[in-house]
């Protein structure tokens, strides 16, 4: 489900590469609209981001991405599952000792209903925040693809995997390449400006 949602919000990426050069071939022909040879490039997109194997995607701030995530969400992953054994350790020493009165069942099932309820919460909190960093990362991966499309001219990109495309089609590495680049330039001017703020 997540990998949909990424990749759907990357399919207007065709359109908008499309359309530009649309838009550009319109103007040069005085407002009307011309036919174009079509140039069609792939970007397979589970190359740049590896939802399984965050640490083995291609794009390095992904990668960074993904890890600061995993670290937000850790602390209240941990308290769930201390939780959850505390739950089952007070519950087998229940069983043990043969305490099936009607306190101890009470305050089991309110321990299950607490861990319900943390649950849920956990899991709508981390598909926000998931949802959040895939469309912000989203609008980079396609304002990547529209720059390197119209460097290289291409009047369509479609995401890929594809069944079948030409190599010499794929331009994900170049894709890659660029937004890589980006991504450590990012982080140099975030590194001076940190050193000069503490300077």
């Amino acid at each position: 489900m997540m990998q949909r949602f990424f990749f759907l919000s990357l399919l207007f990426v065709s359109l908008n590469v499309h359309a530009a050069e649309m838009q550009q071939t319109g103007a040069r022909a005085g407002g009307k609209k011309t036919p174009v040879v079509a140039k069609v490039a792939v970007v397979d997109f589970q190359k740049i981001i590896n939802f399984d194997e965050p640490a083995g995607s291609a794009s390095l701030e992904w990668r960074d991405i993904m890890a600061e995530l995993e670290k937000k969400l850790k602390p209240r992953m941990n308290k769930l599952q201390d939780m959850q054994a505390k739950l089952q350790k007070d519950a087998k020493e229940a069983r043990e000792q043969m305490r099936n009165d009607d306190d101890t069942a009470a305050r089991l099932m309110k321990m299950q209903n607490d861990i319900e309820i943390d649950a849920k919460s956990y899991q709508s909190y981390s598909q926000k925040a998931l949802t959040e960093v895939q469309t912000s990362f989203g609008e980079k991966v396609k304002a990547v693809v529209e720059e390197v499309a119209a460097e290289q001219g291409w009047t369509h990109v479609f995401p890929g995997p594809l069944l079948y495309s030409l190599a010499s089609c794929d331009i994900t590495d170049d894709v890659v390449d660029r937004m890589n680049k980006n991504y450590r330039e990012e982080l140099r001017k975030k590194k001076f400006a940190a050193s000069q703020k503490n300077a």
